[in-house]
């Protein structure tokens, strides 16, 4: 394999144009290829202990949860998420802390070293390179956050002790189906016989049980195997054996909080984990655009929420904020997304519409996007030629009293917070 760049001066981002470059195809699913490598490289029992979560929706949130209660509990933990929204660093973690570029680099190079012959995907690259930094790493555990589905996922090669299944919607059905069966099927994958899984789906596809039960894996659901009352102030969440009162409310989703103390519940079993523990990292799990609220004037929204299920939810978080002013959306979607059902549960809900070309490859077209939308948000859309353009326009617009709402991708926010910088954002 002729390597391009100079391996020992490459910067990171040098290194990540070349890794885009290197398979005809930006995804390619199954684990022959890259578990072949894993094994010349001796990755594919990185740590003592690992927990693997798939899921439509909530990954990220539930693994940021996790990440930090066992922190809080004094857990040496390593995490690989997916994607970035403004570093590329923000997939690789040690004890919360994101990995060098140095670091990144090098390991980036001593994965080329033994791919001699096979192209690899920019995420096989990033997952070789990622298990390569934890193995040298004394970590306690390992959170690892599907990249697509779940059974031919790079990720996939490491046997999970505990697979999680957050939520489940009809999404990439290139990949997976248009099935919420199929879909499960796929995401089911990560399951291993006689370990340990859990469902947070309200609503589970019977497929995910019958696996389960043909592997022999322990599956726990949410509203049977454990469940959660919300307050005011506060929340309970009740297990099997455990039950906890009184917890503080995390700024995430509540129902992937109580799919992380079942994880936690699990972990226990391992490790000490106290109540002390669990409160204070609720108190402290946080992610960029994951329903980031900021409490400025004008008020703003950030949420990565790119299907049915999470707009539902995200419409939901905007009612509650009660907002006395307008609500002004600015969306921006992928062509293989669904957004007029995506955009249904804000018809009622939004005074003003920002559609923006996001100028990257997949981006549906804002044209089209607001073609097929109902008349009544057609009314209310504004089709600009930039992310920048519609958050320049939307805060000149913005009264004091209102709330402005980006949402639509990944790309969409992180390009919004490109323009904020790190502090704003």
């Amino acid at each position: 394999m002729i390597m391009p760049l100079s391996q020992t001066h490459a910067s990171l981002d040098e290194w990540l144009s070349w890794l885009e470059q290197q398979h005809p195809k930006a995804m390619d699913l199954g684990l022959l290829r890259i578990s072949e490598i894993a094994a010349k490289l001796n990755l594919l029992h990185p740590t003592p202990l690992a927990i693997t979560v798939a899921g439509t929706n909530g990954k990220g949130s539930t693994i940021a949860l996790i990440e930090k209660i066992c922190l809080a509990a004094q857990l040496r933990v390593g995490t690989y998420t997916s994607p970035h929204i403004t570093n590329y660093r923000e997939r690789i973690k040690i004890n919360g802390q994101m990995v060098s570029e140095k670091r990144l680099c090098e390991h980036f190079a001593q994965v080329t070293q033994f791919n001699e012959d096979m192209t690899l995907t920019y995420f096989e690259y990033g997952t070789l390179a990622a298990l390569s930094i934890f193995k040298e790493e004394p970590l306690d555990i390992l959170l690892l956050e599907v990249g697509l589905g779940g059974r031919l996922d790079a990720v996939n090669m490491i046997d999970p002790n505990i697979a999680i299944i957050t939520h489940i919607d009809i999404d990439h059905t290139e990949w997976l189906g248009n099935t919420r069966e199929a879909i499960g099927k796929e995401k089911a994958g990560i399951f291993r016989s006689n370990q340990k899984a859990i469902c947070g789906d309200s609503q589970p596809p019977k497929i995910i049980k019958e696996i389960a039960k043909d592997l022999g894996t322990q599956l726990s659901f949410m509203g049977v195997h454990f469940s959660y009352t919300e307050y005011e102030e506060s929340w309970d969440w009740c297990g099997e054996t455990v039950h906890y009162k009184n917890l503080p409310k995390p700024s995430l989703r509540l129902d992937n909080a109580a799919i992380a103390l079942q994880g936690i519940s699990y972990l226990s079993e391992y490790f000490s984990i106290s109540q002390e523990a669990i409160c204070q990292g609720l108190v402290g799990a946080n992610l960029l655009g994951r329903q980031q609220f900021v409490d400025s004037r004008p008020m703003k929204l950030f949420d990565v929420a790119h299907n049915s299920q999470a707009c539902h939810a995200l419409a939901e978080r905007i009612q509650a904020l009660e907002v006395l002013g307008r609500v002004i959306c600015i969306m921006g979607m992928l062509e293989d997304k669904d957004s007029t059902a995506s955009l249904k549960p804000f018809e009622s809900i939004v005074d003003e519409w920002f559609f923006p070309d996001l100028r990257v490859s997949r981006a549906a077209s804002p044209h089209k996007v607001v073609k097929n939308l109902p008349k009544k948000i057609r009314d209310r859309s504004i089709i600009v030629d930039s992310v920048a353009i519609a958050w320049k326009t939307a805060l000149e617009q913005a009264n004091d009293g209102d709330l402005i709402v980006v949402f639509g991708s990944f790309h969409t926010v992180s390009q919004i917070f490109a323009i904020l910088g790190p502090q704003e954002a």
